[in-house]
């Protein structure tokens, strides 16, 4: 949810989010088997998310939550929210990076500098 609320929100002084002045999708985190969570709390609503809000989303779609679902999806709602307050407007850096797509990205350098000598 930090990578998603960093993602979301403007840096300091732009007019658009940072998702969408990138020009390649951004790699985000690998949150398997709870990738569904993130799905529901989008689809509830991601900001602020209310017990009512999911009360009605239960009713209204059908699908059980167990308490431990329907806690997870608030923590998480908070959590974006406090997120974007922080990241919004401000020049912080992305709060995720690949570790794997770092280390290729120099192994390549790296391949490549040892053919050249």
């Amino acid at each position: 949810m930090r990578y998603w609320a960093w993602l979301t929100t403007s840096s300091k002084g732009a007019k658009s989010a940072r998702i969408e002045l990138m020009s390649n999708d951004p790699i985000m985190p690998d949150i398997a088997p709870f990738s569904y969570l993130i799905d529901l709390v989008v689809d509830i609503g991601i900001r602020d998310i209310t017990w009512q809000e999911i009360e009605s989303w239960i009713r209204l779609t059908g699908i059980g939550l167990t308490a431990w679902e329907m806690r997870t999806i608030k923590k998480l709602s908070q959590l974006y929210q406090v997120c974007a307050q922080r990241f919004n407007d401000s020049v912080l850096p992305a709060p995720y990076r690949d570790v794997e797509a770092d280390v290729s990205e120099t192994l390549e350098q790296d391949i490549k500098a040892a053919l050249r000598n």
